[in-house]
């Protein structure tokens, strides 16, 4: 019998468990773990398993985010002074696996964990961040983004953004590759056709444009609404929007 690699999936506070939907892959050649902090066990369990993901096993660790009740400090010690996800249980744990995949550098686990790491062991990087600049204008990731892109074997952009504005490190040897976030079609209910479901072009429907996200310029909503103003003038497009305010 061969053994699986370990692989140690390590997210911040309050992690996007849909990010998940992507390793249910890897299930077949890794024993996959994932450390997380900020929600329920319970509720990490039940959505893991909507996807797919019963075999992964979950262990939620202490930040210090933990320590305050109050989403605005957790926030400000996340993303303005870098320590709120600085592991205080289990980072032992995260060590002991053949990989480690993590989050942007933004995030004091990252330094905690790549400073630890042997020689033998894999650092993956998975790069969500795509304004340029950002990890400098958080205090303690301007500081410790570096040593922890520099130890990075891979570093995975999930957009040609995240590309374009990653500064490397000098002495950087390992990968740069750009994965976008998949969807598999196979799980997507066709409807009788396949066509209908996906872009909304059946017969007597208006095709639909979905914007999921928050409402801020960072995510080119200014470009957004300029499409709007065009397809709006046609009359042949619905609209919805999914975010955590109002239009």
């Amino acid at each position: 019998m061969v053994l699986k690699k370990k692989m140690a999936i390590v997210r911040a506070s309050r992690p996007n468990l849909a990010e998940f939907s992507v390793y249910r892959p890897f299930l077949d050649q890794f024993d996959l773990t994932f450390f997380f902090s900020g929600i329920d066990t319970v509720k990490c369990r039940a959505q893991l398993e909507a996807f797919g993901l019963n075999g992964v096993k979950i262990v939620r660790y202490t930040c210090v985010s933990d320590l305050f009740p109050s989403q605005f400090i957790q926030r400000g010690l996340d993303y303005k002074v870098g320590i709120g996800s600085y592991m205080l249980s289990h980072l032992s744990d995260v060590m002991a696996h053949d990989y480690i995949n993590v989050v942007d550098p933004a995030f004091g686990f990252t330094y905690q964990i790549a400073r630890r790491m042997r020689p033998s062991q894999k650092l993956i990087i998975v790069r969500w961040e795509n304004i340029y600049g950002r990890y400098e204008r958080i205090w303690m990731a301007a500081r410790r983004a570096d040593p922890v892109l520099k130890r990075a074997d891979i570093i995975i952009c999930v957009s040609q953004a995240g590309v374009s504005t990653l500064r490397l490190p000098p002495g950087f040897s390992g990968k740069v590759v750009q994965v976008y976030p998949g969807i598999d079609m196979r799980d997507v209910p066709s409807n009788g056709n396949g066509k209908a479901a996906r872009n909304g072009s059946s017969s007597g429907h208006r095709s639909a444009v979905l914007f999921v996200g928050r409402l801020q310029w960072t995510k080119g909503l200014q470009t957004l609404l300029v499409a709007m103003e065009i397809l709006r003038r046609q009359k042949t497009t619905r609209y919805r929007s999914l975010g955590d305010r109002r239009w």
